[in-house]
């Protein structure tokens, strides 16, 4: 819903700037008539993307003569008032509230704090209390909480159709854009003072929002909802029991696969269903699932783009299983890879649970992720049986084409990682990237190209496009490992700490030279507290404008994700390209 800010191309405003909210109340509620006015210029029925909203933003600004102080706050309100009328369709019982917990008073607050966020007493010593009930009385569900990881929870488990939310601006940039990007129904009010304590809000505004009257006048609009849903629910166990069952017909493998493993150990499992029961329990763990997305949503750009519509749910019914499978695939060879890249990266973490070879030992790691690999294959000479052998040829080309470069790819960086002190090369870093993230993107890409029928677009043309989003998404990657672009809670400068080489690493060793990065990583590599080089490589960054040049690197690939885009043939799939960079890198 925001600009990309100081992530943004030499055109962008800094974020010092864009962020500002309009002081006073009159100026607020000028703003707020003319973003309605611009929302009005907007088809119900468009995409609504970020290039779009600033553009709006940037021009009534404009006509206002106001600086872009106010363009973030313009564009959530625009945002919100293009999003109304498909909300007026939304029952109140399918709606979220998502309310600040920082506008109550901390002295005074009675409540409490659960994993999703603060458990309101409705002592009166806040606004928050009244609030929280008006919603209550209508039937909406409440989270008052920042950057929940449970508002993506309820939206993608279905819970939800539609987000009514408060808070500062820079929150709302990262809750929101994703969820906005996605075609997710979406309205916000931003806090007129931010600071995270005792913050103030336009509470009768947001009432008024909380009251939007439900009249269930459908309004046909584009959404990935759908089959962000469709694709979460591949990984249900009984959804996936169904997907697996002809590939366990002509064998002694059996549903206890896909038995829960919960706090069992190694020497409480089946030895002989053993493997099995840790791999499928991990693939049903967790994660963002979105390669599977891009395979399903890039066969339905090409054919017709019917799942795109908030009215044609059902038409995901209708899809062959040779699709489903190909998409669970997708995701089992990731979640392969996944369990070795932990191995390789001494990961300790996944998912918020130990890592498999931190459980079960790294033998027995190995083979769960092998036998991942191999399932992965057997889903696809399954669906090579409904699609054919022509098509099944294809699909193991496009597949075994992108293990060989993610392998390359993992390759180097191990390479490079004995020698990290040396690593002062960002083109390097960034081949690196290429190979690591852009093949596994294009393979999903590919074969729901190629499940449709014959690849509409060059594929060469297509893996630039992938390999440009890639590294966008890698960078950005590192970014949020330094909570510069996320709200995802994680520990700082993770890959710092074990003095990986990385593209903010290598600009920041371009701009010293190679004899001061050796003395820093000396240095480092010589210090037992993980703090302490956490805090001076952040300083190192810093100093060297790593962070800023990254971010600027990010955009510039982005931007050649949106140019590459212009030049596919098939006007539906250059927009499923513009959209799922959006969906992707918010």
């Amino acid at each position: 819903m925001m600009t990309s800010g100081a992530g943004a191309s030499e055109k962008s405003v800094a974020v010092a700037d864009y962020r500002q909210v309009p002081p006073q109340r009159a100026l607020r509620e000028k703003l707020r008539e003319e973003a309605k006015l611009a929302a009005s210029r907007l088809s119900p029925g468009q995409w609504l993307s970020r290039r779009k909203l600033e553009d709006l933003a940037h021009q009534t600004l404009r006509e206002l003569n106001l600086g872009e102080d106010y363009l973030g706050w313009m564009m959530v309100a625009i945002a919100s008032a293009f999003w109304r009328p498909q909300i007026l369709a939304v029952p109140y019982s399918r709606r979220l509230v998502l309310l600040p917990h920082c506008l109550r008073d901390p002295s005074e607050c009675r409540g409490y704090y659960t994993s999703d966020g603060l458990v309101c007493q409705k002592c009166g010593s806040c606004p928050l209390g009244n609030l929280v009930q008006l919603a209550q009385n209508l039937g909406c569900k409440v989270l008052v909480a920042e950057g929940s990881p449970a508002v993506a929870r309820w939206i993608i488990d279905g819970e939800a159709d539609a987000i009514l939310g408060v808070a500062c601006l820079e929150s709302l940039e990262k809750v929101f854009d994703r969820l906005v990007a996605a075609g997710l129904p979406a309205m916000a009010i931003p806090l007129v003072r931010d600071g995270c304590r005792q913050t103030e809000a336009d509470v009768d505004w947001v009432a008024e929002m909380i009251c939007t009257p439900y009249t269930g006048e459908a309004v046909g609009t584009r959404t990935f909802l759908h089959m962000l849903r469709a694709v979460r629910e591949l990984f249900r166990p009984e959804r996936l029991r169904g997907l697996l069952a002809a590939s366990f017909a002509d064998s002694k493998d059996s549903f206890s696969e896909l038995q829960v493993v919960d706090g069992k150990s190694l020497s409480e499992l089946d030895p002989e269903t053993a493997t099995a029961a840790i791999a499928w329990d991990f693939v049903l763990r967790g994660g963002k699932y979105f390669r599977p997305l891009l395979c399903v949503a890039a066969y339905d750009a090409v054919t017709g783009q019917r799942a795109l519509s908030s009215l044609s749910r059902n038409i995901l019914n209708t899809w062959p299983d040779a699709l489903w499978r190909v998409a669970v695939a997708v995701e089992v060879f990731h979640k392969a890879s996944l369990v070795h890249d932990d191995i390789e990266d001494n990961d300790s973490d996944r998912y918020g649970m130990p890592t498999v070879h931190a459980r079960f030992g790294v033998p027995l790691a190995l083979n769960v992720g092998d036998f991942l690999i191999g399932q992965g294959y057997r889903l696809l000479e399954v669906a090579g049986r409904e699609l054919g052998a022509e098509v099944l040829a294809d699909l193991l080309a496009i597949f075994t084409t992108a293990h060989v470069k993610l392998c390359r790819g993992q390759g180097a960086e191990l390479a490079w990682r004995d020698r990290v002190g040396e690593f002062c090369d960002p083109g390097a870093a960034l081949r690196i990237y290429a190979l690591k993230t852009a093949p596994a993107l294009e393979a999903a890409i590919a074969a729901g190209l190629r499940i449709a029928g014959p690849l509409p677009l060059p594929r060469e043309l297509l893996g630039r496009i992938c390999r440009h989003l890639g590294v966008a998404y890698q960078i950005q990657n590192d970014l949020d490992d330094w909570g510069a672009t996320t709200a995802v809670a994680r520990s700082p400068g993770g890959d710092a700490q074990k003095l990986r080489p990385t593209l903010l690493w290598a600009l920041a060793a371009q701009a010293v030279g190679p004899e001061e990065t050796a003395h820093r990583f000396r240095h480092w590599r010589s210090t037992s507290d993980p703090a302490e080089v956490q805090r001076g490589v952040r300083q190192w960054f810093e100093e060297t404008g790593a962070f800023a040049r990254a971010r600027r690197l990010a955009e510039k690939h982005r931007e050649q994700v949106q140019e590459l885009a212009l030049q596919v043939p098939m006007r539906e799939l250059a927009d499923f390209f513009l959209q799922i960079e959006e969906l992707i890198l918010g």
